[in-house]
């Protein structure tokens, strides 16, 4: 059994404290770094942005983040970038991933992954990313794709009917 210890208060559950820090972020205070700093035991400085990409929960395999860097789709303060790039405190990080844009400042590395709520303390997100986020959704949510309607290959009938719809 692990004894952590935040601020002086000691718990005997990692679980314990997990709920106690959660709760507090819910009420907006925000305790996460000394959190962090005593769940991530790594101590470094840099990481590979790859394993930086895999450890924050951008990507489900590390195959998939190398993939999406040398298809530069993930740029490093706006470069395309290499795997085995260093990636820091304080690095901004933009990754484009399907329909989604996501503009990162980097807040802790670590090699590890672990849970999403700790992979979600990485980084922090910029406003305008999260404003422009969540106008897509929104215009994807009420937006209808002209291809839905389309069941099959378009017959000779539909040919001829839409020929004489471009006559008119």
């Amino acid at each position: 059994m692990s004894v952590f210890c935040l601020q002086g208060v000691q718990a005997e559950c990692l679980c314990d404290l997990i709920d106690s820090v959660f709760s507090f972020e819910r009420k907006g205070v925000v305790l996460t770094t000394l959190f962090f700093e005593m769940n991530m035991p790594d101590n470094l400085d840099a990481v590979r942005i790859d394993k930086w990409l895999w450890a924050a929960r951008f990507f489900k395999s590390r195959a998939q983040a190398v993939l999406a860097i040398e298809a530069g789709r993930v740029q490093l303060h706006g470069e395309r970038i290499k795997p085995a790039r260093t990636v820091k405190v304080g690095d901004r990080v933009l990754i484009q991933r399907e329909q989604e844009r996501f503009e990162l400042w980097v807040r802790n590395v670590t090699e590890t992954r672990r849970s999403a709520p700790l992979a979600r303390m990485l980084f922090d997100e910029t406003p305008e990313s999260l404003l422009a986020r969540q106008t897509a959704a929104e215009r994807r949510k009420y937006f209808v794709e002209p291809s839905q309607d389309i069941k099959a290959r378009p017959t000779k009938r539909d040919r001829r009917d839409l020929e004489k719809w471009r006559d008119v």
